[in-house]
């Protein structure tokens, strides 16, 4: 049974598998991807910074995520998330999770890790692209 995603690229995106994850561009500034891993490690990530780098012409980008089936992360991903590698693609990072236990972990993630960009968490994908967007210019809430 495949699994209902609750972000949907816009008709025609070009989508781009980094092996861990579907990544597509969307409006200007705004990149979007879903992982569909059990386990993210660094090499995962990576692959991903470079979809996204691709997708934004290498300029630095806000990423709407949704992690799909995802339940753990290594120690070293998180600390990759969360530190200059990522810094020099993101500019933001909004997440869309399905439940609360999804949400515990993220901001748990947040509030421990201290990613150097503003992250927040949603419920739907169309808060979560609404704030991705007013963090394209670096204006808007940062908390």
């Amino acid at each position: 049974m495949e699994e209902k995603w609750l972000l949907v690229p816009p008709a025609g995106a070009r989508i781009v598998d980094s092996g861990g994850a579907r990544w597509w561009a969307e409006g200007t500034g705004i990149v979007c991807n879903q992982s569909y891993l059990r386990l993210v490690t660094p090499e995962h990530l990576r692959a991903g910074f470079a979809a996204a780098r691709e997708l934004a012409n290498g300029v630095k980008v806000a990423l709407v995520a949704e992690s799909g089936p995802m339940s753990e992360t290594t120690r070293e991903a998180r600390s990759l998330l969360a530190g200059p590698e990522s810094a020099a693609v993101f500019s933001a990072m909004a997440v869309v999770v399905r439940s609360p236990v999804a949400r515990t972990i993220m901001n748990f993630f947040v509030r421990f890790s201290a990613p150097p960009f503003p992250v927040k968490v949603f419920n739907t994908a169309h808060e979560a692209r609404a704030w991705a967007a007013t963090q394209v210019s670096g204006q808007g809430d940062h908390g």
